[in-house]
């Protein structure tokens, strides 16, 4: 017979934590009262309020049995959510701060499918209680359909034991840490750099300009507004407003690193791994090894000069949500590529990657004339409300379009390269924002060839990778035709057509 654990509320403390949540989200309501002093319509909205989140409280269930993990919910509509074991796919513990006060824990499943609609949501239990039911479905996932006996018999609640199982290894989520030696950890000053080349920093100096313009566009051109705008500049308002925005720019960029990734590390148990960060709001997700389907790593011109990057780890069916939660924030290069090695299982590292052919500078120039030069063109007819444009200027625009094309394009092609062996396949592009993909063969779904007609005049094709937990695939832009030959003869081996425009699916 197997063991069971008959239906249970969530914690009693639920209500509270997600009456507050609620009352933060309706800040208008409260804001509104206050202002207007009407103090009877703000505590009959938060009794209202809590009386609801009660009632629904009251009305949720969750059980193990043998059909898996039963999730009963609703008051007018009711709800059965049935979770089989070979459905799990995640199992990840949230802390916000409104959590850790009341000593509470929310418990995600991630199912098969991916998506918010493919999760089961336990909020909230008891922390204790919370890290328990995710070691029991952790080894419950690897068992099957067998329940083991880690989970603790309520009283009130009969359970038939089963015989137990070995002891395991799980995520401490009170400490906000995992358990055993760390694979891998983030440094603080790792963030910081994360902070100071992150794209929010730099939002700071556009809204800046963007501010420029828009103050010059009201003052006009008269003497009068232009008399404004020098005693402005002359005076200690730019010395003052300079200093403070980039200050703030700075703590704002370096403090959300901070907080979010804070004592990031991963541990491995057994065959999936441990990722666990946070300080506010601490997190820790189990990623299965057989899930993992492919790594990328990033890095712009900054982190590039401090052999700095970031990797982004897709997965299978967990969905966009939870696959942002198995990003690794920033590390060093050579320390991520070792760690894309062990979290697919493939000796990738010692994969030499080889340069794209010339031609592929050409069409890439190119590319980025069609892009530039209008883009060139239209800044400078927009300046053009600020300053009379002339065809001299159009001209000018034109030139500096051209330009940025062409050193772009050829630093961009140059940094181009991609390699293989009989077990991945590895791909970089970009000069300012560098990026590379590593794929385990055994992982590809598909492989599309494109070519269009200035493609065929150079001999270079491009490629498709259709990987599971990728929006749009991997792109191997311009590569060589015999590069391409070769590597399609690998994939699809019984393949009579290899030039043709989309290779059949080959797994």
């Amino acid at each position: 017979m197997a063991p069971e654990i008959s239906p249970r509320r969530l914690n009693p403390l639920s209500p509270i934590s997600s009456a507050a949540l609620a009352l933060i989200r309706a800040w208008p309501v409260v804001l509104l009262s206050v202002a207007r002093s009407t103090w009877e319509i703000l505590i009959l909205f938060i009794a209202a309020l809590v009386i609801w989140r009660i009632a629904v409280w009251s009305r949720t269930y969750w059980s193990l049995d043998q059909a898996g993990l039963v999730m009963r919910s609703g008051i007018w509509r009711r709800q059965t959510q049935t979770v089989p074991p070979q459905r799990v796919q995640q199992i990840e513990i949230r802390r916000s701060l409104r959590h850790r006060l009341l000593g509470l824990a929310v418990v995600r499943v991630g199912l098969a499918g991916g998506g918010d609609d493919n999760q089961v949501e336990l909020d909230a239990l008891r922390s204790g209680e919370a890290s328990e039911l995710q070691r029991v479905l952790e080894h419950w996932r690897t068992l099957g359909t067998q329940i083991p006996d880690v989970w603790p018999a309520p009283t009130g609640f009969p359970m038939v034991l089963a015989p137990a199982p070995e002891p395991i290894t799980t995520p401490n989520i009170d400490s906000g840490t995992s358990t055993g030696p760390a694979i891998f950890q983030v440094r603080t000053w790792h963030l910081i750099a994360a902070g100071l080349s992150s794209r929010t920093l730099w939002l700071a100096p556009i809204a800046a300009i963007g501010g420029a313009l828009q103050l010059s566009g009201d003052l006009g051109r008269g003497e009068e507004a232009r008399e404004t705008l020098r005693d402005w500049v002359t005076s200690t308002g730019p010395v003052i407003a300079v200093p403070v925005i980039a200050t703030a720019a700075v703590a704002l960029a370096v403090g959300s690193h901070l907080v979010r990734n804070h004592r990031y590390r991963i541990t491995r148990h057994r065959d999936e791994f441990i990722l666990s960060r946070g300080l506010v709001e601490t997190r820790s997700v189990t990623v299965p090894q057989a899930r993992i389907q492919a790594v990328q790593m990033t890095s712009n011109w900054i982190r590039v000069m401090l052999g700095l990057a970031a990797m982004q780890i897709h997965t299978a069916d967990l969905g966009p949500r939870s696959a942002g939660a198995v990003d690794v924030p920033i590390g060093s290069r050579k320390e991520l590529i070792s760690l894309g090695d062990r979290l697919l299982g493939v000796p990738a590292a010692a994969i030499i990657c080889r340069r794209h052919p010339l031609a592929a500078i050409r069409r890439e120039v190119f590319r980025r004339l069609l892009r530039l030069v209008p883009v060139a063109i239209m800044a400078s007819l927009a300046i053009g409300g600020l300053v009379q444009t002339t065809e001299a200027h159009l001209l000018i625009a034109a030139g500096i379009g051209a330009l940025l094309a062409v050193a772009s394009g050829i630093l961009a092609a140059t940094r181009r390269a991609t390699g293989w062996d009989d077990a991945a396949i590895v791909t970089r592009s970009g000069f300012f924002t560098r990026t590379q993909w590593t794929v385990p063969i055994g992982h590809l779904q598909s492989v599309a060839t494109m070519q269009n007609p200035f493609q065929r005049r150079l001999g270079l094709i491009s490629l498709r990778l259709d990987v599971a937990g990728t929006r749009s695939g991997v792109m191997i832009r311009d590569l060589g035709t015999a590069e391409t030959d070769h590597l399609l003869a690998l994939l699809c081996p019984d393949s009579t057509q290899i030039h043709s425009r989309r290779c059949a699916e080959f797994l």
